[in-house]
């Protein structure tokens, strides 16, 4: 009765049917402590040792085992002597100082901390006022809670060395280590950093908290996290009001740009870019079907800061220019003090995605063009092919489908049984690397910045690549305090190799038949226009012949220097 009662006792407690499975026939999973205590002794000693070496002492004289995941157990060093002590007695006097809790399962001793209570009250350190919707966080869990509309908060905490961040819009975040305490009050300061930032605007810099216009700005750290061979990609999903839309996946494509909309009849939406107070060429540039992005030039380590100027006051310095908004690009500078050297390796691979599925097999792609025109002839339509057999390899198919169609397949095992996946043949893992180095310093009058770096990148298309190698230098020379002067020289060579991805090779990748081998058996190309077809590209072209025999190579050297003479003979000026 008494083991039934346990049992009973187990479930309406939780307590789930797995460690009801973990029974012997002489002990319930669940072991009392006055059981516990008349079969086990124990002796221990501590002499300073550490709680996970006396813990190990104990599993050795005993069949239990100590489970804890908590590493501050293993540095806690209690202070215990017991010679030939029940175990229940040594376990209370060992962990109840260090404020450890301990359960029997089984044959496992489970600890874990004691948890404990914590409140206060968050107010606003120069009014004193309570602060509502304050989020009281532990430092790096989930756990967490917010004040109350008068800034009250409570939460439960674990034992042992914690940390509470308290966060809240507008005010600077503050980390602050309870202790033992059960009551915290924390007064937080407002934030005014954030409206004292320098925001670059058409007209020079201003302070955050001055600026009227709509401006989105992205810092250097942002820009770095994106692996695109152009800066302006990092725009996507970071700035409001403004779509980022790539054209394909040629390696340095171009990228359209749209700041709040089109806004004219033919939708060149392009903004106005600008570098380091120089506009640059906006639009595509490109040949063979591929237009390329200016921007693909840079290098994106260089960069300090983008801003998107998107409203009127863009057009105070640049005019109808900038009526579809301006990015502003500006790169980084000298800092005085000692060089200081950024290198950066980075590496990556690109894959296509939404791949089309097409006809495993190239006889029943064939049956379904043999049907196609079947059923066109006899329901008198003109067909979208008049002459469907010129337009296959001869003798696959024969005769003249109008007025008369004949039925016959020949045995295309004596021709062309392949089963190619043209796909498969044009498209591949694409990959990246990059290496730069920068380096940066100064003394009290000169600031100096110079850089140069390496990308090559391989397209998902077999034959698409982008070399590009660029440098930069800029210099900051301020001889008086009113007068600052400067250099600013960039120089770039880009190499960019396309595929004619026009419709021509469209027409031929996504139309070429499976029944088409890559290579005749003298192991040239199969093509279908000298094999015998009609001239009609999309069915007519092995996709593979077309990549391997046409090829556009863009090759692009840009310099760009340009020099500043600053003058402020008045202050304020």
């Amino acid at each position: 009765m008494k083991s039934l009662f346990t049992r009973w006792l187990l479930v309406l407690s939780g307590l789930s049917s797995t460690l009801l499975a973990q029974d012997v026939a002489s002990t319930s999973a669940l072991v009392s402590p006055k059981r516990l205590s008349e079969a086990t002794i124990v002796t221990v000693a501590s002499e300073g040792r550490t709680l996970d070496l006396i813990l190990r002492d104990l599993e050795g004289q005993t069949t239990y085992t100590f489970v804890y995941s908590n590493e501050e157990f293993r540095q806690l060093r209690p202070s215990v002597v017991a010679v030939r002590q029940p175990l229940l007695t040594v376990l209370t006097s060992l962990l109840k100082p260090v404020a450890v809790d301990y359960q029997l399962v089984g044959n496992q001793i489970v600890l874990s901390n004691e948890d404990r209570t914590i409140i206060g009250r968050v107010t606003d350190a120069a009014t004193g006022e309570g602060l509502p919707g304050v989020n009281v966080t532990l430092k790096n869990t989930s756990r967490g809670t917010a004040t109350d509309g008068e800034g009250n908060y409570r939460l439960t905490l674990p034992n042992g060395r914690v940390t509470l961040v308290f966060s809240y819009v507008g005010y600077v975040p503050q980390e602050v280590t309870p202790g033992n305490q059960t009551s915290l009050n924390v007064m937080l300061v407002a934030d005014d950093r954030s409206l004292n930032e320098v925001q670059v605007v058409a007209f020079g810099e201003q302070r955050s908290r001055d600026v009227t216009g709509s401006i989105s700005n992205l810092k250097a750290s942002d820009i770095r996290l994106n692996t695109a061979a152009s800066p302006d990609v990092a725009l996507q999903g970071r700035a409001a009001g403004v779509q980022i839309t790539q054209a394909g996946g040629t390696p340095g494509g171009a990228v359209r740009i749209n700041v709040r909309g089109v806004a004219s009849i033919n939708s060149n939406a392009q903004p106005l870019i600008v570098i380091d107070g120089v506009p640059v060429l906006s639009s595509a540039f490109g040949a063979g079907g591929v237009s390329m992005n200016p921007l693909a030039e840079i290098n994106p380590d260089d960069i300090a800061s983008i801003d998107v100027l998107k409203d009127a006051s863009a057009s105070v310095l640049y005019g109808s220019r900038a009526a579809n908004g301006v990015l502003l690009i500006t790169t980084k500078k000298g800092a005085k003090g000692k060089p200081k050297f950024d290198i950066r390796y980075e590496e990556g691979v690109n894959s296509p995605t939404n791949r089309v599925n097409f006809v495993d097999n190239g006889a029943d792609l064939l049956n379904l063009y043999k049907r196609a025109a079947q059923n066109t002839t006899r329901t008198g339509l003109t067909p979208v092919v008049p002459n469907l057999s010129n337009l296959l390899p001869t003798g696959i198919l024969r005769g003249t489908l109008a007025p008369a169609l004949d039925n016959r397949l020949v045995d295309s095992t004596t021709l062309y049984s392949s089963n190619t996946n043209w796909l498969d043949q044009v498209l591949r893992q694409g990959r990246f690397r990059q290496a730069s180095l920068g380096v940066s310093g100064g003394s009290k009058r000169l600031a100096a910045y110079a850089s140069g770096s390496y990308r090559h990148e391989d397209g998902i298309v077999v034959g698409q690549s982008l070399e590009r190698v660029s440098g930069r230098v800029n210099l900051d020379y301020t001889p008086l305090a009113w007068l600052q002067a400067g250099v600013n020289g960039s120089a770039n060579q880009v190499n960019v190799r396309t595929v004619p991805l026009g419709n021509s090779y469209q027409y031929a990748l996504t139309s070429a038949l499976p029944a088409y081998p890559i290579q005749l058996s003298d192991r040239s190309y199969f093509n279908g226009i000298a094999n015998g077809t009609n001239n009609t590209i999309s069915i007519g072209t092995n996709p593979v012949f077309f990549r391997n025999n046409y090829s556009n190579l863009t090759a692009t050297f840009r310099s760009t220097n340009t020099a500043y003479l600053q003058l402020k003979p008045v202050s304020g000026l």
